[in-house]
């Protein structure tokens, strides 16, 4: 099979996977924040979004410019979605062809594992995600490869990529923190450049490369904090790891076990889990296979080496991806929390370099005449992970919706608030907030009717530090305590007055929806 070929059924793989989920941003949307921000502008207007985002200010610019109209906003948000997980996936297979060239054959592979559910499950939402979170992660990625090009290369080409490089890096750091582990892990894959390179020249250039990309941050970093406002939210900002007040064995214990769930744990959960999710959903396995025969036709074997080489470069990628989640550890992060989906945005600043360390550390471990298995399988898990999820999420958005028409009849006919009490199960990104099922049930319903809505999960998930299930709030079913008022308040989002019924709306049998009392004791 020619190269051109291989790199197509490769391309065609990531093209696949994304494409899985851009069809789940659209069926299940709104996602987790996604609602919250639909709720934002639904009921206070695109001008709204600088008070709300002020301790990230370019990012709230460009949203307010996108928000002057709702639908371009939505628009940009979906499009993000859809352009900038198969773009991580490029970069990370272009960081792994400057890393490992020998083993080029494997840079689809690293793409797909880079975009994988093995231990990210934001994929499918699309602004608070990919047009805030990705964007300046994907924008540090080109740039660590634009300083990368300057460091190998001498001329005229390589001082634009620099130059490029250096306004991609300061344009990340603006719009989020996000793009800050990337400078840390980048450093350290500088440094492994300079140390292995054997001319001089790419030695030095390999330095000042380093030097300027962490000028550049720091600079920019400290116009970022200049320019938000001072009493906006403390948790993002670098004062807050001294107020977390965790005992010192938590960080390095936290720490390790973000890198083992990283490596291993989160793929073998999903590897665990991959028979319920064919008999859950019976069309994801076909789509398991397909994505793996994709993969596998991609790396078709020619020449290799049979000994691996580059132990150290495998060194420094692992002390790179300890590098990029130690800011997340030390303000109190848990990045990958199994508990809770929606913690692995914080690891999305490190997925190229754990995708690297993942395939290179598979590919070692294994007998060079089955280098196609670890191929295959990574391949199975992600395809069939990808669409059981999707294929929920679509589910759970459609059942939550018909619950919300039969409960509007309901709402209609009172002037006081509603607080509706859903049960849902479990899922990967962890469990509904109150903002999502609000969304989700009253999407279609007039704003008048919408803006008397609260809602609480019910079970489906870990208690959270915070208080997010009905029974935490309201008590149990059988010894209730119905609020008489309402006072809630998410950022600008909130509902205050008089409470006029507290119910549970469930699904039943049949395409039924019940509707009862919350309090056993008042049918």
């Amino acid at each position: 099979m020619t190269v051109p070929l291989r790199t197509g059924m490769s391309v065609l793989a990531l093209l696949l996977l994304c494409g899985c989920y851009t069809a789940g941003a659209v069926g299940a949307f709104p996602l987790w924040d996604d609602a919250w921000v639909w709720l934002l502008l639904e009921e206070k207007g695109p001008a709204a979004i600088q008070a709300s985002f002020s301790d990230r200010p370019i990012n709230a610019w460009l949203w307010s410019v996108l928000a002057e109209t709702g639908s371009r906003f939505w628009r940009a948000s979906f499009v993000s979605q859809a352009a900038l997980w198969p773009l991580l996936g490029l970069l990370s297979a272009l960081l792994w062809i400057r890393l490992f060239p020998e083993l080029k054959r494997y840079a689809g592979l690293v793409a797909v594992v880079a975009v994988a559910p093995f231990v990210t499950k934001v994929q499918m939402l699309t602004a608070n995600i990919a047009l805030a979170s990705l964007l300046p992660v994907v924008l540090a990625y080109a740039a660590l490869l634009l300083f990368w090009r300057y460091a190998e290369s001498a001329g005229r080409s390589a001082l634009l990529s620099l130059g490029l490089g250096i306004a991609l890096l300061a344009a990340a750091v603006l719009i989020q923190e996000y793009a800050l582990p990337v400078v840390l892990a980048g450093s350290v894959l500088l440094l492994d450049l300079g140390r292995r390179a054997s001319e001089p020249a790419t030695r030095r250039r390999a330095l000042v490369a380093l030097g300027l990309l962490l000028l550049t941050a720091v600079v920019v970093y400290t116009a970022y904090l200049l320019l938000a406002a001072p009493g906006s939210r403390g948790d993002v900002r670098p004062q807050h790891a001294l107020n977390v007040g965790r005992p010192l064995l938590w960080y390095p214990t936290t720490l390790f076990a973000a890198v083992w769930r990283g490596l291993v744990g989160g793929f073998a959960h999903e590897l665990a889990a991959l028979p319920g999710n064919v008999l859950a959903l019976p069309w994801s396995a076909p789509f398991g296979f397909l994505l793996a025969g994709l993969l596998f036709l991609g790396s078709s074997p020619h020449s290799e080496p049979r000994t691996l080489t580059h132990r150290g470069t495998w060194l420094a990628l692992l002390i790179a991806l300890v590098a990029g989640l130690t800011p997340v550890v030390v303000m109190g992060r848990v990045p990958w929390d199994p508990l809770e989906g929606m913690t692995s945005r914080y690891g999305i600043s490190v997925l190229p370099i754990l995708a690297a360390l993942m395939v290179r550390t598979a590919l070692a471990l294994t007998n060079p005449r089955w280098r196609a298995v670890p191929v295959v399988l990574l391949g199975l898990v992600a395809g069939v992970t990808a669409m059981s999820e999707v294929g929920a999420a679509i589910e759970e958005r459609r059942l939550v919706g018909r619950l919300g028409a039969a409960l509007q009849q309901r709402v209609a006919n009172t002037t006081g608030h509603t607080i509706a009490v859903v049960p849902l199960p479990e899922r990967p990104l962890g469990p509904p907030r109150q903002w999502e099922l609000v969304a989700r049930l009253a999407a279609e319903w007039p704003p008048e009717q919408r803006q008397r809505l609260w809602s609480y999960r019910f079970g489906g998930g870990p208690p959270l530090y915070y208080k997010e299930e009905a029974t935490r709030v309201l008590g149990p079913r059988d010894r209730c305590s119905p609020p008489r008022r309402i006072g809630k308040r998410v950022r600008l989002v909130e509902r205050q007055g008089p409470v006029e019924q507290l119910l549970w709306v469930a699904p039943g049998r049949r395409q039924r929806v019940i509707i009862e009392p919350y309090c056993q004791g008042a049918r």
